[in-house]
């Protein structure tokens, strides 16, 4: 999830328009994850479109946030545009111990069930 540069935290998006490219989508799923173990509330996801329309959402300021993965993500930062909630939302930034914690959940997901 990218962010507005003056978004610092995932608790500064209440009140706030988030980005996704559909509706009941991967990025909607995701958003809606990250949000919720953040334990953020009142925010409005939007159906842009697509990742195109949800980087152009995001770059003109009618979202505070979207879900853009890489390499469109790579155009954000080198714009100015900030990673929001890297912890929640990127499992390769998750510490060993978080891995050990959850590791059926996340063998589960590695093999693909």
């Amino acid at each position: 999830m990218y962010s507005q540069p003056t978004i610092k935290e995932l608790a500064q998006l209440k009140g706030q328009k988030v980005g996704v490219s559909r509706l009941a989508s991967v990025s909607h799923l995701t958003a809606q994850s990250i949000l919720q173990r953040a334990g953020v509330t009142g925010v409005t996801i939007i159906q842009t479109g697509g990742i195109p329309e949800s980087t152009a959402a995001l770059s003109s300021g009618n979202v505070a946030a979207a879900m853009v993965p890489p390499p469109q993500s790579v155009l954000l930062r080198e714009n100015g545009l900030s990673r929001c909630g890297e912890r929640a939302c990127d499992p390769a930034l998750l510490r060993r111990e978080e891995l050990r914690a959850g590791e059926a959940i996340h063998q589960s997901f590695l093999r693909g069930h």
